[in-house]
């Protein structure tokens, strides 16, 4: 009888837990409003919560989960408390919000809505207003001594931009979401430049000279010292397999030049740089516990500290690799990087992406390699873009394709019947689906540096 009382009690939380994401989603249909006012007045109502900790404030077009969580497993290394809100999720809406590694527990999420949702509604709240204002009080509440926020889209009008940072971080400038954006790179990067207040410090990971040029001259109008890594500053990238990785990179606080990272490629070994070089801002800043032994430890166990998915996550004894790369610049580095520990000759890759993406770079990026055959899926995701349209414009290309029906089953069936190396990317919502199906273990070898 006891059992079966508690079981009930457990679907009950489910349940409700499950109606209180599907009102999230629901917020949806107010759509993608980029301003400050909604989230403000949310906030107020909150008290603040925002205000109650130190933030460093990450935009850029790739690379701002990978370098979100490195700033965050490097600043937990160093024995601090730390906050991080990233997007989107993979599998569980809770993965967004983290202290410590820890995902909000769901009946905190249960809690938020019951607590704010009637100004939700008076507002018009969108969903990622609500999921913000969310991983703000959850910080505030559990005593953060510092969070790491990622920016959802842009920067100037994005909802995390109402606050005031400790340290600016931009990871680069590509392509993307460009009906909002932009379609230049010089558009792009004054949205992501909005995130630049004034005399806070600024660091800028590699990017094209027509988006650096811009942030440049925000920093200088705003007063904001602003530190430049180029890709020429980070050498001697060297991997063998998608666990660990060897690279110089020389900072301005530390003699250490030879880092580790647990996160594989070009583009990580610059979003590591990127997180030294928090550190060093941070050590300079007077925060305790910051040392070359602490940010090394840090970038090494990121996978294990913060919970990160699906960058090159390559599964035990399946031969498949997992990773969220979605625009033509990402997908370019993701090949890039796979193609020199795997033969793509040997590799499926299946690819499924979202309608808004620029669909025919990213056929340009695929029919670069050599597959052994491309698979085309659609996600769960409205938006996601239809798999016998991906496959049309690819075999326009040359490339002969098999489509996938969009159930998830389907596809994670015909995945398990695949031989030989498997790559799965173009979306968050298709790897996730991917993941929700079936609970892949990844390799996780340590690194003892």
């Amino acid at each position: 009888m006891g059992d079966h009382s508690l079981n009930t009690i457990h679907f009950a939380k489910t349940d409700e837990y499950q109606r209180t994401v599907g009102f999230l989603y629901g917020l949806q249909m107010f759509g993608i409003k980029l301003g400050l006012e909604n989230i403000g007045t949310l906030c107020r109502l909150l008290d603040n919560p925002h205000r109650a900790f130190p933030v460093i404030h990450i935009a850029g077009t790739n690379g701002k989960g990978s370098t979100a969580a490195m700033i965050a497993s490097v600043l937990m290394s160093a024995g601090m408390r730390v906050g991080l809100y990233t997007s989107p999720h993979l599998v569980d809406f809770t993965e967004r919000i983290s202290v410590n590694g820890v995902s909000i527990g769901r009946e905190e999420v249960v809690q938020f809505v019951r607590r704010t949702h009637s100004e939700i509604e008076r507002l018009r709240v969108t969903f990622f207003e609500a999921t913000t204002a969310m991983a703000f009080r959850h910080f505030a509440e559990k005593g953060v001594d510092l969070a790491v926020v990622e920016v959802g889209m842009g920067g100037r009008l994005d909802a995390t931009n109402i606050v005031e940072p400790l340290l600016t971080v931009i990871t680069g400038i590509a392509a993307d979401h460009t009906e909002y954006l932009g379609a230049s790179l010089r558009e792009i990067a004054s949205e992501k430049a909005g995130i630049i207040k004034t005399g806070i410090p600024v660091l800028l990971g590699p990017c094209p000279e027509e988006g650096r040029e811009v942030i440049e001259r925000t920093a200088r109008e705003q007063r904001a010292p602003l530190t430049s890594l180029t890709s020429e500053m980070v050498t001697d990238i060297r991997f063998e397999n998608l666990q660990e990785m060897n690279f110089r990179y020389r900072s301005k606080g530390f003699e250490k030049e030879n880092w580790w990272t647990g996160l594989v490629g070009r583009c990580q070994a610059w979003n590591a740089a990127l997180a030294v070089e928090t550190a060093c801002a941070l050590k300079e800043a007077g925060w305790n516990g910051v040392t070359e032994d602490t940010v090394q430890h840090g970038l090494v166990h990121v996978r294990n500290q913060t919970g990160l998915r699906a960058r090159l996550e390559h599964v035990i004894d399946k031969g498949i690799v997992l990773d969220v790369a979605h625009n033509p610049d990402g997908m370019a580095h993701l090949f890039g990087t796979f193609a020199s520990v795997f033969d793509t000759r040997q590799t499926t890759l299946v690819c499924g992406i979202q309608r808004s993406k620029s669909l025919l770079d990213i056929a340009d990026v695929i029919v670069a390699y050599p597959w052994k055959q491309v698979v085309t899926a659609s996600s769960s995701h409205p938006d996601a873009l239809p798999a016998q349209v991906f496959a049309d414009v690819l075999e326009a290309k040359g490339i002969r394709t098999v489509r996938v029906k969009a159930e998830t089953g389907s596809l994670v069936r015909f995945i398990a019947e695949l031989r030989g190396d498997v790559l799965i990317c173009g979306s968050h919502f298709l790897v996730g689906d991917v993941l929700k199906e079936k609970n892949f273990r990844t390799s996780t070898k340590s690194i003892d540096n």
